[in-house]
Order: structure tokens, then C-alpha cells, then sequence
């Protein structure tokens, strides 16, 4: 099982990094996946330390859920990754 924690902080990726105190005004990424057989699940879910979004990270949120819906609205038959990728991207 492979644990990853991505602080606002650091900007990257750790893999089994769980000796470094969080801190308020930190985002925690919580990647949770499973799977069974052929089936596969996956939960992404990003949480401020402290327990509140202070006015940066409410602006990075807001810009992140503006681009995941725009990529949503992209999604049909025959649309390549791409076209959805530049849909999150112009959005903000």
C-alpha cells in the first residue's frame, strides 16, 4: 500500500512521508483508491489543515472547481483528453 501526502507548502509528492507535522495553512491532498478483481475505485478529496479555507486557498479552490466543471461539461463520445484538459484550463 502506498501512502502519498502533497503539502501547498512543498508542492510535490511524498511517498511514506508521515514524520512531518502538518501546519495551518497547509492543504492536505487525500488520495484514497481500491480495487477489487476489475473494479477500481478513487477518491481525491484537498482539506485545509486548520479546518477553514483562508482567502488564498477559498481563490485556489474556487479556480480549481471552476476548471473541473468546465472539463465535465467537455466529456462526450469522440472528445479526445486533451480538448477536456484545455476546456479546465481556459475556465480560469
Amino acid at each position: 500500500m502506498s501512502t502519498k501526502i502533497r503539502s501547498a507548502r512543498y508542492n510535490t509528492v511524498n511517498r511514506h512521508v508521515l514524520h512531518r507535522t502538518m501546519l495551518a495553512g497547509e492543504l492536505v491532498r487525500l488520495d484514497v483508491g481500491c480495487e477489487w478483481g476489475h473494479y477500481l475505485g478513487d477518491l481525491v478529496r484537498t482539506v485545509p489543515v486548520s479546518g477553514h479555507y483562508d482567502d488564498a486557498q477559498r481563490e485556489l479552490w474556487t479556480i480549481f472547481v471552476a476548471a473541473y466543471r468546465a472539463g465535465v461539461k467537455a466529456l462526450r463520445e469522440g472528445v479526445m483528453e486533451d480538448q477536456v484538459l484545455k476546456c479546465g484550463r481556459k475556465s480560469w
